[in-house]
């Protein structure tokens, strides 16, 4: 799924693994440069790329994935180690 053409987009969890059931949501993390808040971002590309299945979209600026993997972000961890690049 490419939302915007100016980041990166991964999935990760189970759907990403391939151990996903029908029923479950997709969860993706997508680094690109954004102004202003994230949930306002999150909201203009739900608005934009409406989808059939639930989904945990996460945004955060490249410096903000930096911070957080250094740091230890379980969601970046599993992001990086388990996840599927799909667009970047």
């Amino acid at each position: 799924m490419i939302l915007y053409s100016c980041g990166e987009a991964s999935g990760y969890g189970s759907l990403a693994r391939g151990d996903g059931r029908w029923d479950w949501d997709a969860d993706i993390l997508v680094v690109m440069p954004i102004e202003g808040r994230h949930l306002a971002k999150i909201r203009e590309m739900r608005r934009g790329c409406p989808v059939i299945i639930p989904l945990d979209l996460i945004v955060r600026r490249p410096e903000e994935f930096e911070v957080c993997f250094r740091g230890g972000d379980p969601v970046v961890r599993k992001a990086l180690d388990h996840g599927e690049v799909l667009h970047g």
